[in-house]
């Protein structure tokens, strides 16, 4: 994975993923990072509207997915679990180690996938996503389990 942005500043910026995609990307304002991840077909536009507020509290990092927008596709399968590796890279890429995740729809998705992904190579992956929330998301994994209520 290669970055062409300078870490810890406001702007565009694109990481280019092992597989050859060219995710385009956004980060805003200061403080907690806050990585916001778009439903399927959606790009990094679609929290423009949200994005000038939130960033006078957090970080804000937005990108277009592969194959989405400015982003080129790449060879990779377009698999959740791929798209919760692009999340990392862009995090990677903007020098973020952990980050609050607000996905809409398909990116609420991506975020559980991020979630449960094992902790290798890195120990630290796991505890990356700080917190998760969804809206409008409804996930199946053939991992999940029933929660028994307290």
């Amino acid at each position: 994975m290669s970055a062409a942005f300078p870490t810890g500043t406001s702007g565009a910026f694109s990481v280019t993923t092992p597989d050859g995609a060219v995710l385009h990307a956004f980060s805003e304002g200061a403080g907690p990072a806050l990585l916001l991840v778009s439903g399927l077909g959606g790009t990094a536009g679609f929290w423009k509207g949200n994005t000038a507020t939130l960033a006078h509290v957090s970080r804000v990092i937005r990108f277009d997915q592969r194959g989405i927008g400015a982003s080129s596709r790449g060879s990779a399968p377009c698999t959740i679990d791929q798209l919760a590796r692009d999340c990392l890279s862009v995090l990677d890429a903007a020098g973020v180690e952990r980050a609050v995740l607000l996905g809409h729809s398909t990116g609420g998705c991506i975020g559980q996938a991020l979630a449960r992904r094992p902790s290798r190579p890195r120990p630290s992956r796991r505890t990356r996503a700080r917190s998760c929330a969804s809206a409008s998301t409804r996930c199946s994994h053939s991992t999940a389990r029933p929660t028994s209520p307290r």
